[in-house]
């Protein structure tokens, strides 16, 4: 499950916040052909390359 967010500002970044059950439902996930056709149409086309953080969620 993913949420896109928009930064507020004159240089607006697009933030996703995704919820993943496990590390081998995220190495799946990174395997599929629909992920690797979006870094492949992404290329190039960013003007950095995207940050990705882990999180631990706080109950």
């Amino acid at each position: 499950m993913y949420q896109p967010y928009r930064s507020q500002g004159d240089h607006p970044k697009l933030v996703f916040i995704e919820r993943w059950h496990d590390e081998s439902a995220i190495a799946f996930h990174e395997n599929t052909p629909h992920f690797k056709a979006f870094i492949a149409f992404t290329e190039g086309k960013l003007a950095n390359p995207p940050e990705i953080l882990r999180l631990d969620e706080i109950a």
